[in-house]
């Protein structure tokens, strides 16, 4: 397989060239995939007459991590490329109940883009390959996902003006390495990509080898080409969800339910998060049976500032404002803290205490109780 021509194929078929005198950023961390997808990119850089650079970034999470951006760092000035290294400390600051795995991809999510702002690149070229693809699949179809979830990565996407393109996701693992090798091209493996303490891991190095070994050893190549059909569905059903969006909602972005229930489902649910927000589609899963159905009479819907609720046949927004500011307060158990903003007091006790605290309280309500589970409490 000549790799070069696939790739460039790619390109073309999926509209990613990069438009011509655009600056173009590699993330490369110096293992098989990116340092493919560099040279690859590079090969067809004086034809289509982009401008090329290179960014790597250190998690700072292990001792070779510093080797590895050194040979990033080496291959761009070999290549004649501007490189940039960006460090991050990815061990500290971690948000409670965020995974290792996911606050690495965040903090360099965010330097990439960030990078990108200030360099003036349009473009981001990312190393993802099939593998990666059949990875994201499996992982979200164990946790729950729906047709676009199946879809798995986009060859482009866009995040804060800049657009993220994947030219590898129809090229597997194993055909990146064959290429390096034939042209003698050297690359790090990450030690961390064998740790099965990530679920990612497992799937990488167990379950897709099992699939190979067991049922079929093309199983990423089809997994591959059944998410690129699924993204032709998926877009194909979105765009007609946007024509249907428009005769739905009012200038102020309200849902009419009765024009809404009319819709074929798959559009009504599509609808449903262009109206409420992607980012709140996990949510929308769980409620809309009952507001298709129509037995959701009452319906109220927090998220952070917003409030959504079922009013005289409609899906309305309300925004949330609370009369006072809220800060964080630390507390013990057992112990009642005042509440003076709403008149009130919040008592703090164990499980066992709550008859003792029901017997002290005249005006008990049982509505008024949270538990909470003892992983959410610092000792």
């Amino acid at each position: 397989m000549n790799l070069r021509h696939v790739f460039g194929k790619a390109l073309a078929d999926l509209n990613m060239f990069p438009k011509r005198g655009e600056r173009v950023l590699v993330a490369c961390s110096g293992g098989a995939d990116s340092l493919a997808l560099l040279y690859l990119l590079y090969a067809w850089r004086e034809r289509f007459a982009y401008d090329l650079g290179v960014i790597t970034v250190d998690h700072q999470l292990r001792e070779e991590s510093g080797i590895e951006a050194q040979l990033v760092r080496q291959t761009a000035w070999t290549l004649g490329l501007p490189c940039w290294v960006k460090q991050v400390n990815a061990g500290t600051a971690r948000p409670r109940g965020v995974s290792l795995e996911m606050h690495c991809r965040s903090l360099r999510r965010e330097t990439l883009l960030n990078t990108a702002n200030t360099v003036g690149a349009g473009t981001i070229a990312l190393g993802h390959h099939a593998n990666d693809q059949a990875e994201t699949m499996l992982l979200r179809l164990a946790r729950g996902t729906g047709p676009r979830g199946l879809a798995g990565m986009r060859n482009i996407s866009t995040e804060k003006g800049i657009r993220l393109i994947r030219p590898l996701l129809r090229v597997g693992s194993g055909e990146l390495e064959t290429f390096l090798k034939e042209h003698g091209l050297l690359w790090l493996e990450d030690p961390s990509n064998r740790d099965t303490a990530f679920t990612r891991n497992r799937i990488r190095n167990t379950i897709i080898p099992a699939l190979e070994a067991s049922v079929n050893p093309m199983v990423v190549r089809h997994m591959q080409h059944t998410a690129e059909l699924l993204r032709e569905d998926d877009d194909y059903l979105s765009r007609k969800a946007g024509t249907a969006l428009r005769s739905v909602t009012s200038d102020e972005g309200d849902l009419n339910l009765k024009k809404w229930r009319r819709l074929e489902p798959p559009i009504a649910r599509r609808v449903l998060i262009g109206v409420v927000g992607q980012e709140h589609a996990d949510s929308i899963s769980r409620w809309f049976p009952d507001l298709f159905g129509g037995g959701s009479s009452g319906l109220r819907w927090n998220s952070g500032s917003e409030q959504w609720c079922e009013e005289d046949g409609w899906l309305v927004r309300v925004d949330v404002h609370y009369p006072f500011d809220l800060e964080p307060i630390s507390l013990l158990c057992p112990t009642d803290v005042p509440l003076p903003e709403i008149d009130s007091k919040l008592s703090v006790c164990t499980v066992e205490g709550i008859d003792r605290l029901r017997a002290s309280a005249s005006d008990w309500r049982t509505e008024s109780v949270a538990y909470l589970p003892a992983r959410c409490l610092r000792k």
